[in-house]
């Protein structure tokens, strides 16, 4: 059905009036949404996720090694296992620590056939000598006695006999002196290749006890826990390289638990020992326990290597010993920073900078009106205001349009 000129032209009329009434009160309070302003208490709080772990643990780590030397890890419990005393939770790879013991064995039965060659020559260079000194003796004795015998020959054969008995005496003097000397150098021949068997004695045993300690023992009943590393971003596994002296596992005492959290530096600014914090393990059935920060690190550090994002660590120790608390759960932790009994509390959205002052857009019947405010506290989301408001008013989330 087709509409006359003379019924539309009134229609349009109409229509721009409306339009021109609803541009004089602003924007219309059905275009932008708002939230009603509530009288109520107000809590600035840091919120942070972390796993559950225990605060005393018995930790499992690769043996330190002076030459600092990198060891594969060729067997790791599966985390969760729950372990007796005694019962083996890390294996490492032994090749080259058998290398080592192998090497240190050679070295001692090289050392201790060296030695046996060495106590053979000294043995014959004594015997040698000792059989020199009693032909000596014997021969000076037969010198003696033909001299006896020559008593009444010539004079010049008595001389050679005599002279030939002075030459074995002193013979026997010369080779006495030699084994008097050479029983001192012998015995420090002797001790010079018993410090070489002692030497590779003692590097076979550091071998063997280093072969021993890559085979890695509950040392009480537990929970094998993986430990995570930052740096490297993951848990160990089988297969891993590990550096000297680096965590590995660990078995936790149940008794007291806690939670490391990461947070920001300006969040950790509001943080110190003892404040409050309320836990919640979502995968319990939402259990909600509380706690107290421990500790507060002094210092941010970097989440992971070479990386520029730096966190600070927090420490909260809970407030209970449920059995069902277990290491790796996941947490959300609730630290509260600062409570306010009551206040006017409202979104940041709702809140706007015009010219020097924070507004908010208060809507009074078809328009939006700003009013100056003071804020008397905030967290991440929610800031308490002050300023000519009451419980109830709603208040513009977005920039209200304005006439030109």
């Amino acid at each position: 059905m087709l509409l006359s000129p003379l019924r539309i032209f009134p229609l349009i009329f109409c229509l721009l009036c409306l339009s021109q009434m609803a541009c004089s009160f602003g924007s219309s309070p059905n275009t932008i949404p708002t939230y009603t302003l509530t009288q109520k208490p107000f809590v600035i709080s840091v919120d942070a996720e972390g796993p559950l772990e225990a605060k005393i643990s018995q930790a499992l780590m690769t043996p330190r090694t002076r030459d600092w030397r990198q060891i594969a890890i060729i067997y790791l419990a599966p985390e969760g296992k729950i372990v007796k005393k005694d019962d083996i939770v890390i294996k490492l790879d032994p090749q080259s620590f058998e290398n080592d013991r192998l090497n240190a064995l050679n070295s001692l039965e090289i050392a201790q056939s060296d030695a046996e060659k060495k106590e053979a020559e000294l043995t014959a260079e004594r015997l040698i000598l000792e059989a020199d000194m009693e032909s000596a003796k014997a021969a000076a004795a037969i010198s003696r006695l033909q001299l006896a015998k020559l008593e009444f020959i010539a004079p010049r054969l008595r001389e050679i006999t005599r002279l030939e008995m002075q030459s074995n005496e002193l013979r026997v003097k010369k080779i006495s002196k030699r084994l008097a000397a050479i029983e001192g150098i012998q015995k420090e021949e002797r001790a010079h290749v018993q410090i070489k068997i002692q030497q590779a004695t003692r590097k076979l045993k550091q071998a063997e006890e280093a072969l021993e300690t890559l085979v890695i023992k509950a040392p009480t009943n537990g929970v094998v826990v993986h430990e995570y590393n930052r740096w490297r971003g993951k848990k160990p596994q089988e297969g891993d390289t590990m550096y000297p002296g680096e965590l590995i596992a660990k078995l936790p005492d149940l008794s007291i638990m806690q939670v490391r959290l990461q947070v920001g530096e300006i969040q950790a600014q509001k943080l110190k020992k003892g404040q409050l914090a309320k836990i919640n393990v979502s995968s319990l059935e939402n259990a909600n326990v509380t706690g107290k920060i421990t500790s507060v690190a002094k210092r941010a550090q970097p989440i992971k290597r070479n990386s520029k994002v730096k966190q600070v660590e927090i420490v909260v120790e809970l407030d209970t010993t449920r059995s069902d608390f277990t290491p790796g759960l996941s947490t959300q932790v609730h630290i509260i920073v600062d409570e306010q009994p009551e206040g006017l509390v409202a979104p940041l959205e709702c809140i706007f900078q015009q010219d020097s002052l924070q507004v908010v857009y208060v809507q009074t019947g078809n328009r939006f009106e700003p009013r100056p405010i003071t804020l008397e506290n905030q967290n991440a989301n929610y800031a308490v205001i002050k300023g000519d408001l009451e419980a109830g008013a709603q208040l513009a989330l977005h920039t209200p349009k304005t006439d030109p």
